[in-house]
């Protein structure tokens, strides 16, 4: 039996999981070692990518759980959004599992496994001091949707503050290394 949180669940079960984007080189190794863990306890893992849409996520999880999951791996698109597809896997009964970014409304999750994002942007902002003391002109690639790269953004930018460094360009590249 594959044990999920407090939650053990016999063997031969679909669950279900789904990350903001199925691309992005981390979500293709975590992906890969989700399922590694439960295709090892006799499970099948059914992954879908919403790539980067709200919408298409709230539909994907309406399919994961006709299809018959028993549990689901969560990360969010948005995380006000996907509580409409969180409040779906409620009334079926099926555990959520939250990584890398929260949801608004955390009660919804039996577990979470994430980093503390502000504290990963910060450190990233001291390294960038660190090596640049001079300061310079910076572009900051981030995703105002996505509320890990919000945090982390956050703490870069704390970090940089009064350092001389000068943002001269923000870009939204929706959490994709292609944008």
């Amino acid at each position: 039996a594959l044990v999920l949180g407090c939650t053990a669940i016999a063997e031969g079960n679909l669950i279900g999981y789904t990350c903001m984007d199925g691309t992005n080189p981390f979500f293709v190794t975590l992906e890969a070692a989700i399922r590694e863990v439960v295709e090892a306890n006799g499970d099948e893992l059914i992954s879908l990518d919403p790539q980067n849409s709200n919408e298409k996520q709230i539909a994907q999880i309406e399919d994961l759980i006709s299809q018959g999951i028993v549990a689901m791996f969560v990360n969010p698109v948005d995380r006000d959004g996907i509580i409409a597809g969180l409040d779906k896997l409620k009334e079926a009964g099926i555990p959520m599992f939250g990584f890398d970014t929260e949801v608004a409304d955390m009660s919804y999750l039996v577990s979470y496994a994430g980093s503390d994002n502000k504290n990963a942007g910060y450190v990233c902002g001291l390294d960038l001091v660190a090596k640049c003391p001079d300061g310079g002109n910076i572009i900051v690639l981030d995703s105002p949707t996505m509320q890990s790269v919000v945090d982390r953004t956050d703490g870069f930018l704390e970090a940089i503050e009064g350092k001389g460094f000068t943002v001269v360009s923000q870009i939204d590249c929706m959490g994709n290394q292609e944008q």
